[in-house]
């Protein structure tokens, strides 16, 4: 109920009638998209910068893998000395698209795939948007091409995380929408399903801006008398339609927001996080505004100077309710993509006024919600202008004051077009730009003003062509798992060959596409296990790049760098990289601290280290030593002189076991392996005193240990592994995750469709009733 009836009834009935618009711009939309993704989907080609290479392609694969009966994503020992990736989110293992990749395609034809069609389906839901929103078929389409070929949007593509998140987005403002023009019980059901995909997909941050957005988009709506009238008669079903989405969209999601926040508050973020220190200069900014992603330097936006001109137009005109509610939305989240920059981004980040801001790192996904509201406003500044133009048709009649105004439109545009210092395509942009002037002023004095929505969209789809379908290069597939020194490391089981990765190739993630030469830094990142890329080959590492990585994880980063560069008090075999069984550093240099050994050279031009003093996965140790914090253990472990069992008390206050004063070593002490896994170990014991085992692999909410079946404490120990105290004696020893926080989210998950369908089966009877069907009628 938002002028919308009215508008689009005129829209539809005033444009080109032998034409099918409506079919027409998603036509092209798929034209385009197809074109820009075909090297990658029929060519053999890929995405290779960013994170497509070590973050999203590792998680596909580790994906397929367990939908083909691989490991459980609920505990990983293989990334960062073992993590909950499921509970991590990004790996989005409950999304529908992910999963439906991952079932039917190879991992790197099925992660371009995702792609395309997350650019599509978006592309797509811009547009159902803006027809929700009243606007033609032609400003609908124009503002579809605007935002998948914006450059945040195809920036974002090198994430298989994010540009999922960014998939829901516009579907759930075209909910929304629908929701607010007639508050029912399925539309609030709809808003509340597409909530619970962007929960899925995996970003957050995606989340909580769609959130801000929608909130933000709302109060200009009071100030419309349509509006005012409408919220009075439905007032009633708004609020409980409002109370039934948000409850069940989190019951739907409990399933992975639980996990999720049980992470959070084991992780490094769960106090806040600081900033990404991102500084845009003004001209960088408008750099981002104006010109696609091969322009920009730091801040892609909506990369379309047409777009943002438009936009501006429009509030010049006569604009409904929406309109102003888009406006202050994207004003909104256009001062937060710009970050520190900006002295009220501060005041608004040290105020703590925006909810959830201190736990992100970076603001860029701010910038993809700044393309689609320039984008919006762009299609109302379309349908509005041809409104406008065919009242104002004389053009000899205008005075010399609007064309004055005119000219001043355009000169600040060009001028802060030009004066941003683009690198190339400043031409064809201002090109483009002035021939959609042009173009209105012939159309109106040639009384074909109702051919101006589409005149914009062949501009725009001309934009898209000349400056955005080529802007993505890609490269020839790589081959899985590359061919590596790694694959030659010796030990028993995974578990006793783990690695460490000290090399600047973990900021390849940082290369974009149009990088020089960026095979070869490709295939050395595959080739060291950078990132996530060691699950493509199986290696267990205490590296991996994830949002959420446990607290104790972040604090032995610079202790391990100080010991592989001498600078520790520990002595050999009492180090972390010791005793957290740490065997083979991959390096970029020969390291010289005690204990390391060449192992080789690989092609890619790194080195491979062997640790001669690192223990054994599972020890042994006689006595343990408790403290109260992990920086406690940390100083312990950092100046230790011999081999000690450092553990932290036990949260639920379970007492430390005395010590056992019977004589002996643990030599005397024989365990044996009866099944060993990722998520599960069972262990054989003879010893003659009490003593411990320890297993290097992160300790975490989930993990139970059993003693001949009787539930015993599992103790965090070393900072990142797990310790159980076993009994003199002969015994048998399991030790298991189960994650109580995903069965318990899995449960409220499985009410909440439960108690959906009811819902829905109600409101159904409801509405067959004869009651209900007479005042209908």
């Amino acid at each position: 109920m938002h002028e919308k009836t009215g508008a689009r009834a005129v829209l539809l009935k005033d444009e080109p009638r032998r034409i099918r618009p409506w079919w027409l711009v998603h036509a092209v939309l798929l034209v385009l998209v197809t074109i820009m993704w075909w090297p990658a989907l029929f060519r053999g080609k890929s995405i290779l910068h960013g994170d497509a290479l070590i973050f999203s392609l590792p998680l596909l694969e580790f994906l397929k893998n367990y939908l083909h009966g691989g490991p459980s994503p609920l505990w990983v020992g293989q990334v960062l000395g073992g993590h909950p990736l499921f509970a991590e989110g990004q790996g989005a293992f409950l999304a529908p698209l992910n999963l439906l990749v991952a079932w039917l395609f190879p991992p790197v034809l099925g992660s371009n795939v995702f792609h395309y069609m997350c650019m599509l389906g978006a592309g797509i839901g811009v547009m159902q948007l803006c027809r929700q929103l009243g606007r033609s078929a032609w400003a609908a389409g124009a503002a579809g091409l605007t935002v998948v070929f914006s450059s945040c949007w195809i920036h974002q593509q090198h994430n298989m995380t994010i540009a999922g998140a960014l998939l829901w987005v516009p579907w759930l403002l075209l909910a929304f929408e629908r929701w607010l023009a007639s508050p029912t019980l399925p539309r609030a059901l709809c808003m509340s399903v597409l909530g619970c995909l962007l929960v899925f997909a995996g970003y957050p941050q995606v989340l909580q801006a769609s959130g801000l957005f929608m909130l933000c988009s709302m109060p200009s709506m009071f100030f419309a008398r349509t509006w005012t009238q409408h919220w009075q008669r439905h007032k009633r079903a708004f609020v409980l339609t409002a109370l039934v989405a948000g409850v069940l969209c989190l019951g739907f999601s409990a399933v992975q927001l639980l996990p999720t926040l049980e992470l959070a508050t084991w992780s490094h973020r769960r106090g806040g996080v600081e900033l990404f220190p991102f500084f845009h200069g003004f001209k960088t900014i408008l750099r981002g505004l104006f010109f696609p992603l091969a322009e920009t330097s730091g801040m892609p936006a909506a990369g379309s100077l047409l777009a943002c001109m438009l936009a501006c137009l429009g509030l010049l005109l006569r604009a409904p309710a929406r309109a102003k509610g888009y406006l202050i939305s994207t004003c909104v989240v256009l001062v937060l993509s710009f970050g520190p920059s900006s002295l009220l981004f501060r005041l608004i980040y040290s105020v703590g006024i925006v909810p959830g801001l201190h736990f992100f790192r970076v603001l860029f996904v701010y910038s993809a919600f700044v393309a689609l509201g320039i984008a919006v406003l762009a299609a109302f500044a379309i349908d509005a202008l041809r409104t406008w133009l065919r009242d104002h048709a004389e053009l000899r009649a205008w005075r010399p004051a609007r064309w004055l105004g005119l000219l001043v439109f355009l000169a600040v545009g060009v001028a802060l077009a030009y004066g941003s210092h683009p690198l190339r395509g400043l031409w064809t942009t201002l090109l483009i730009t002035l021939a959609a002037c042009v173009l209105a002023l012939l159309l109106t004095a040639s009384r074909r003003v109702a051919w101006l929505p589409a005149a914009m969209f062949l501009l725009v789809m001309l934009q898209c062509m000349l400056l955005d379908l080529h802007t993505i290069r890609f490269y020839a597939a790589p081959a899985l798992p590359t061919p590596s020194l790694l694959d030659r490391l010796d030990g028993p089981a995974p578990q006793d060959r783990k690695l460490w990765v000290s090399s600047v190739i973990d900021a390849y993630g940082m290369l974009d596409s149009r990088t020089h030469g960026l095979d070869h830094p490709a295939q050395r990142a595959l080739a060291t296990d950078a990132g996530l890329s060691n699950l493509l080959r199986g290696t267990w590492s205490l590296n991996g790049t994830l949002g959420l990585e446990l607290r104790n994880r972040t604090l032995i980063d610079e202790p391990v760098r100080q010991e592989l560069q001498m600078h520790t008090a520990a002595a050999p075999g009492a180090r972390l990289i010791d005793l957290l069984a740490i065997r083979y550093i991959a390096t970029d240099h020969l390291l010289h601290a005690p204990g390391l050994q060449l192992f080789g050279r690989d092609a890619t031009d790194f080195w491979v280290m062997k640790n001669t003093f690192a223990h054994p996965f599972l020890q042994v140790y006689k006595d343990a030593a408790a403290v109260d914090s992990a920086e406690a253990a940390l100083d312990r472990l950092h100046a230790a002189q011999v081999p000690q069992l450092v553990v932290q008390k036990d949260p639920r206050d379970a007492p430390l076991p005395p010590p056992d004063t019977t004589p002996g070593d643990v030599s005397q002490v024989h365990t044996v392996f009866e099944q060993r896994h990722s998520d599960y170990y069972a262990i054989d014991v003879q010893s003659p005193f009490a003593c411990w085992l320890f297993l290097a692999d992160a300790n975490y909410p989930g993990w139970h240990a059993q003693v001949d079946g009787h539930p015993t404490t599992v103790w965090t120990a070393q900072l990142l592994g797990k310790a159980i105290h076993v009994p003199a004696g002969t015994h048998h020893v399991v030790v298991a995750f189960r994650s109580d926080s995903f069965r318990l989210g899995a449960l409220i998950s499985l009410l909440s469709l439960l108690t959906a369908a009811v819902l829905l089966m109600l409101h159904a009877a409801r509405q067959r009733s004869p009651a209900v069907m007479q005042e209908s009628a």
